[in-house]
């Protein structure tokens, strides 16, 4: 039983040798991975390319958000300069000191510029803070005032932040004749901050201002403030405007995931293909060789009645080429001897390799009478 079985494991084990699909299979591999590769540098370019526009339009759109914002506190500053120009009263009290007076002409641009919380004049000699007042001009205030005595250009804050008396101040010079005779000051709500983020109408992301460590305020998604923002300084102020753009999918990440998909998709059809063809291929010269080898068997038996067939141009021309190899089969003595009782005594069919769709046999009679 033993003897048996080794027997069938020995009939049904296939042969070793080299096969056409393993031999197929490296240069499938390499054909894969070489357009993979191809799609990965391609990938990368593209990727940097995208990214390259990405950054520039997130800067672009910060730089746009910045200058809006610049030109509003421009346009705000000159709006403050142009109350700060002095008249022959306003001339009289800064000349005289006259505090009395200069309150009073404080109460009139009060009128004049109601969304101001308050409005005051610092001359030069106004050393030290005030603690009697609900927005009192304290150190802060007095630095802004010396800069502007100074001849250059305070920047717009926003003081005391976070507390009650949180609010915004402008400080432009008082200037008659090209001399600077004292320093306007208005406070405004700071919660202007916010509406004039608003205006400049963020699509996406967040924005955030700053003034040093400061957020002043913000507009957007708070939950996109992770990583490096885009920082730009707004000119004119004390602030710096950080802007957190949406990294969802946008239109170049979409061509990005197409752009892989697609190359992985040709990838896969490519190597579908090769497969297919090349399972194909050894099919066929299996085929091809058993219809050769059932071809000489048949030949050596003498039954050779009927076509034999075969699909690939490449054994049509090599059975072409060994017709006079084969023809030798019905010529052969002893292969005649050996299988005369098969086919009773007739000769050998002659082969004919005319046809195009395989090895054609065909029988021809032999007349003993005619003269040879």
């Amino acid at each position: 039983m033993k003897n048996d079985a080794s027997t069938d494991n020995n009939q049904t084990k296939r042969p070793g040798g080299v096969s056409l699909v393993s031999l197929s299979l490296l240069p499938t591999i390499l054909a894969g991975l070489l357009l993979l590769l191809s799609g990965v540098a391609a990938y990368l370019q593209y990727s940097s390319v995208a990214d390259g526009r990405s950054t520039e339009r997130h800067q672009a759109e910060t730089q746009r958000m910045t200058a809006y914002l610049s030109g509003r506190m421009q346009s705000l500053g000159e709006e403050i300069a142009r109350l700060a120009r002095p008249d022959e009263m306003l001339l009289e009290a800064i000349q005289g000191e006259d505090r009395i007076a200069l309150r009073i002409l404080e109460q009139r641009l009060l009128l004049r510029y109601p969304g101001a919380l308050r409005i005051s004049y610092i001359l030069p000699s106004d050393q030290q803070p005030e603690s009697d007042s609900n927005l009192p001009l304290g150190y802060a205030s007095l630095d802004m005032a010396r800069i502007a005595e100074s001849g250059r250009l305070a920047p717009i804050e926003v003081h005391r932040f976070g507390s009650q008396q949180q609010h915004l101040i402008i400080a432009r010079a008082v200037r008659h004749q090209g001399e600077i005779l004292a320093t306007l000051v208005v406070m405004l709500d700071a919660g202007l901050l916010r509406n004039w983020l608003a205006d400049v109408q963020v699509s996406d992301g967040l924005v955030e201002l700053h003034q040093g460590e400061l957020r002043l305020t913000e507009l957007g998604n708070p939950t996109l403030r992770s990583g490096n923002p885009k920082r730009i300084a707004v000119e004119g102020t004390g602030w710096e405007l950080a802007y957190w753009p949406d990294p969802g999918m946008n239109r170049d990440s979409a061509r990005q995931a197409g752009f892989v998909l697609t190359f992985l998709l040709a990838t896969a059809v490519l190597i579908g293909m090769l497969l297919f063809q090349n399972m194909y291929l050894s099919r066929t010269v299996r085929a091809d060789m058993h219809r050769m080898v059932e071809f000489i068997v048949d030949s050596s038996l003498g039954k050779r009645f009927h076509s034999y067939p075969v699909m690939l141009s490449e054994t049509k021309s090599v059975l072409q080429e060994k017709e006079t190899d084969l023809s030798v089969l019905s010529s052969n003595a002893s292969v005649l001897d050996g299988f005369n009782d098969l086919v009773d005594g007739a000769d050998m069919p002659d082969m004919l390799f005319g046809e195009n769709e395989g090895l054609l046999v065909v029988e021809e009679e032999h007349d003993d009478d005619k003269p040879k």
